[in-house]
């Protein structure tokens, strides 16, 4: 099972998770976030080059368990909602496993 892939959202643009250099990784706007597995489908993403920048991402399944998205609190601020990026490629969605990227 693999999270790895390319997201999108019509307005924040795009977030393309991969492996670098054998790590699980978040490219967002020029900026690299280590993920580290949380539980279920959550991680947590690290900025890079400070670890000081840390927030939660989740993935989300359809019925059949396929990942279709994944939500992130980018937005500052008590009771804002996480952004919602679409997968990209809805032609072979890997299904949602044990937690992490295989």
């Amino acid at each position: 099972m693999s999270v790895t892939g390319v997201y999108e959202h019509q307005c924040y643009g795009t977030i393309t998770i991969s492996y670098i250099d054998g790590q699980l990784s978040m490219r967002y706007n020029g900026l690299v976030f280590v993920l580290e597995p949380m539980a279920d489908s959550r991680f947590l993403a690290t900025l890079d080059e400070s670890y000081t920048l840390q927030f939660p991402i989740s993935f989300q399944t359809n019925h059949e368990g396929m990942i279709v998205s994944l939500s992130a609190p980018f937005e500052p601020g008590e009771g804002a909602k996480p952004l919602v990026f679409t997968r990209k490629e809805m032609n072979s969605l890997p299904k949602w496993s044990d937690g992490h990227d295989g």
